[in-house]
C-alpha cells in the first residue's frame, strides 16, 4: 500500500501490509521495511496543531516504548514539512489513518511485532496504548529453546463474535462422533479409541462467509511468509468439540497418510473457548514436550506431515474450528484421484 491506496479499514487481527508514507523531505518510508518490523509498534495521527503541546508526552511515549523494543510513529495529517520538529511522517490525504484506524481525525493504531493490528485507540489514549504494548511484551518473556516444533501461532484470526456463533452452531446441532480417513473408507473410519471429538460440519451460509473471509485474510499471508507456501484450497470447516466427560483427545497421528489425504499441505486448528476448559493442549511429540493452546480466536497452523496430538480434556469441553490447505499441485492431484474413483465407480 502505499498513499495513494485506499483499500478497506483494517480490522483487528488483520495483517497490515508495508504502509509507505513521506517523511518531512517528502521521501518514502515503510512502516514493515526490516529494519522497523519485528517490534510493537504505535501509529499516532495527530492533527498539525497538536504538535506543539504534546511535545513533552509524545518524547516520554518514545522512551517508555524504546524500553519494551517498541516504537511511536507520530503521524500529522498534513503535507510533509521539513519545519516540523518531533512528527515522523506525514498523511496529508489522510487515507492512511482510515486504513489502520477507521477514522480521518486524531486516532492510535497498535502493530505486533507479527504484523498484525493488535489494537486501537482514541488519540487521548497514548498511556493506555502504551501500557498495552508493555504488557504484551512482559508476557513474552525470552527463553533458550532447545526444541521447538516449526509451526505458526497465530493469535486474533477469529472474532470473538464469530467464536461466539460457531459455538452455538455447533451446540444447536447433530454430532458426528470422531472418525479418521482410512484408505479404504475415505473419512468413514470409527477410531474413537484414538479420536473422542465431536464435529459439526459448518454449512455455506453467512457464518461459513464469514469465517472463510477471516481465515483467508489473516492466515492465508502469514502462512506464505513463513513457510513460503500459497494455498489453493481450503477443506470443510469443522466445528470439533473434545468433552472431558469421556476423556476428549487425538492421540497421536499425522494428516496425510493416506490416498484420502495425501494432498493436504498445511492444517489449521483455531480454539474457540481457551480458559474454559482445562486441558486439550496441542503438543508435537517429534519436537519436545512443549505445549500450544492459543487464545481464543487464535490457532496454529502446521504442516499435515508433522506428528501432533490433542491431550486429553480434564475440565469442561474444549471446541475448536479446524481445516487443511493444499497448494495447486495438491488441489490437482485430490482432483484426479476423485476423476479416478468416479471411473471405478
Amino acid at each position: 500500500m502505499n498513499q495513494q491506496d485506499a483499500p478497506d479499514p483494517l480490522a483487528i487481527g488483520d495483517p497490515v501490509p508495508n504502509v509507505v508514507l513521506p517523511d518531512a523531505k517528502g521521501n518514502g518510508v515503510g512502516l514493515s521495511q526490516q529494519t522497523r518490523a519485528g517490534r510493537w509498534q504505535i501509529i499516532l495521527f495527530l492533527e498539525v496543531d497538536d504538535i506543539t503541546a504534546r511535545r513533552e508526552a509524545i518524547a516520554a511515549a518514545r522512551a517508555r516504548l524504546e524500553a519494551v523494543e517498541g516504537r511511536l510513529f507520530v503521524v500529522v495529517m498534513a503535507l510533509p514539512d521539513e519545519t516540523q520538529i518531533g512528527v515522523d511522517l506525514f498523511d496529508e490525504s489522510r487515507k492512511a489513518a482510515v486504513y489502520y484506524t477507521g477514522s480521518t481525525g486524531r486516532a492510535i493504531a497498535v502493530v505486533s511485532p507479527e504484523g498484525q493490528l493488535a489494537a486501537q485507540f482514541s488519540d487521548l489514549e497514548l498511556d493506555a496504548a502504551i501500557t498495552f504494548c508493555e504488557a504484551a511484551y512482559d508476557k513474552d518473556t525470552p527463553s533458550i529453546i532447545s526444541h521447538a516444533a516449526p509451526v505458526l501461532m497465530i493469535e486474533n484470526i477469529l472474532d470473538i463474535d464469530l467464536c461466539k456463533g460457531l459455538i452455538a452452531h455447533w451446540k444447536n446441532n447433530p454430532k458426528q462422533k470422531g472418525t479418521v480417513a482410512s484408505a479404504q473408507q475415505g473419512n468413514a473410519a470409527d477410531v474413537t479409541s484414538i479420536k473422542r471429538r465431536d464435529d459439526v460440519v459448518l454449512p455455506d451460509g453467512e457464518l461459513f462467509t464469514q469465517v472463510k473471509a477471516q481465515i483467508g485474510r489473516r492466515v492465508l499471508p502469514l502462512l506464505e511468509k513463513a513457510f513460503r507456501m500459497r494455498i489453493a484450497s481450503m477443506e470443510a470447516l469443522r466445528i470439533g468439540g473434545y468433552d472431558a466427560a469421556n476423556e476428549g483427545a487425538f492421540g497421536r497421528h499425522r494428516d496425510n497418510t493416506t490416498q484420502h489425504t495425501a494432498h493436504r499441505r498445511f492444517a489449521v486448528t483455531i480454539n474457540l473457548n481457551t480458559s474454559e476448559y482445562e486441558g486439550g493442549e496441542l503438543r508435537f511429540p517429534e519436537y519436545g514436550r512443549g505445549l500450544y493452546s492459543p487464545p481464543a480466536g487464535g490457532g496454529v497452523v502446521f504442516s499435515c506431515s508433522l506428528l501432533h496430538e490433542a491431550l486429553p480434556v480434564t475440565k469442561g469441553v474444549r471446541l475448536g474450528l479446524f481445516t487443511f490447505f493444499t497448494d495447486a499441485e495438491g488441489l490437482e492431484r485430490e482432483k484426479a484421484r476423485q476423476q479416478a474413483a468416479q471411473q471405478q465407480a
